[in-house]
């Protein structure tokens, strides 16, 4: 049996932890499993309370598990794009081989030497922006077969926050998982979106919007520049719900996630939700009441993000790209028109994970197929032997289930 391409991603954000497992088959992405699981161990993407996070992820895999039938070993890891930092580096890798033609292995050598290079409280993560110089000749094709005596590569380095990458990948690995790789989810995200490969404009902000906080990253052409978290997210559209109507924040987003439009012409005085507040008053709320208590935190965060991309604006052909676990809201289609700048809300297509809060995730697999070879890691994320004797098993249980089904129906 040939080794399947079975991996694992997993996410910790404020509210909840998430895992996607996903096979690569034919060239294609196929999710096999996805579950998700309510924190409350980090805030702000810092982990506060460690052993709740290690305990929320021992369950969400239990969980994911049990309907897979197999274990889940290790697992690839989204990194919050916290101060990280860009730097090009460039090295020389020099040709050794008697015909002097480069090989993949001088490939692998100068992309593990980038990652050797180290910044002051700060680790490399990914490799973005690859550029090889043969002869004179800048090119972004791997230039396998060609002859020469020194291979050049230069690259931007992309480096995660150490503490930030210390504490995820500690949280990950005291719940008894091994992590294959880290990496920063604004890069997962552009790989997933096609910020850097398919955007015809200038500059990119990606704009991540989570339930406490909204992470802009700055693209230019092929290249993530920088990155600022905002510390206000969805969760801040409903302080006036709350503080009217003393509703628990769950109950509030759930209700507006799906039924509310962000738009007052679309709000009509149809119900949408009901509740006792006390023993003699009972309250009713249409759409047209529900969109007012968030019309103003709305209206304040668009214009904030307006604002602190005000500088990038001025300088022209400049898009945004919302995405992240906010952008499922139905509303959010409304709210796109708004921005200063075209804005396209980013909806995943791959079947079984069509939710924007899975972007950055869905990118990390791409972003691990890409690079697996240059790192010279084929592991899977499950035991293949396992995952083997299970589909044999599996296979026998179906093959007894049909010779009883026919020996029934032959009776008949």
């Amino acid at each position: 049996m040939s080794k399947k391409q079975i991996y694992a991603v997993l996410e910790l954000s404020d509210n909840e932890i998430r895992l996607l497992v996903c096979e690569f088959l034919e060239g294609r992405l196929n999710v096999l499993h996805k579950e998700r699981q309510s924190i409350s161990g980090i805030n702000n993407h810092v982990i506060i309370r460690q052993n709740d996070v290690v305990a929320a992820i021992n369950t969400l895999i239990s969980k994911a598990q049990s309907s897979l039938n197999f274990s889940i070993e290790r697992v690839l890891l989204s990194i919050p794009s916290i101060n990280f930092k860009n730097v090009t580096k460039r090295v020389n890798v020099f040709i050794d081989t008697l015909d002097r033609k480069i090989t993949i292995d001088h490939i692998k050598k100068g992309i593990s030497d980038l990652l050797e290079f180290e910044e002051e409280d700060s680790i490399p993560v990914n490799i973005g922006s690859v550029r090889y110089i043969t002869n004179g000749i800048i090119s972004r094709k791997m230039p396998i077969g060609e002859t020469g005596d020194v291979l050049v590569v230069s690259a931007d380095v992309l480096y995660g926050d150490k503490d930030i990458v210390y504490s995820y990948v500690g949280c990950v690995e005291d719940a008894g998982l091994e992590v294959m790789d880290i990496c920063l989810d604004a890069f997962a995200a552009a790989e997933e979106t096609s910020i850097v490969r398919k955007m015809d404009s200038k500059y990119v902000v990606g704009i991540q919007l989570s339930p406490n906080t909204t992470t802009l990253t700055l693209f230019e052409k092929d290249r993530i520049l920088s990155s600022q978290i905002i510390t206000r997210g969805f969760n801040n559209f409903i302080t006036d719900f709350i503080e009217q109507h003393g509703l628990k924040t769950e109950t509030i987003i759930r209700l507006i996630k799906n039924n509310i439009p962000y738009d007052i012409t679309k709000c009509d005085d149809q119900k949408v939700f009901a509740y006792q507040k006390d023993e003699n008053h009972h309250v009713i709320l249409t759409k047209q009441d529900i969109f007012k208590l968030l019309e103003f935190e709305i209206t304040d965060w668009l214009n904030y993000i307006n604002d602190a991309s005000a500088g990038i604006i001025a300088a022209g052909d400049t898009k945004f790209v919302l995405y992240g676990e906010g952008a499922d809201f139905d509303g959010m289609q409304d709210i796109v028109s708004k921005f200063a700048v075209p804005t396209i809300r980013y909806i995943p297509d791959v079947l079984g994970a069509r939710e924007s809060a899975f972007t950055s995730m869905l990118g990390i697999f791409y972003v691990w197929n890409e690079q697996r070879e240059l790192k010279n890691d084929f592991r899977s994320s499950c035991d293949n032997f396992e995952l083997e004797k299970n589909e044999i098993s599996k296979k026998r249980t179906d093959l007894g289930l049909t010779k009883r089904l026919k020996r029934a129906l032959m009776k008949k």
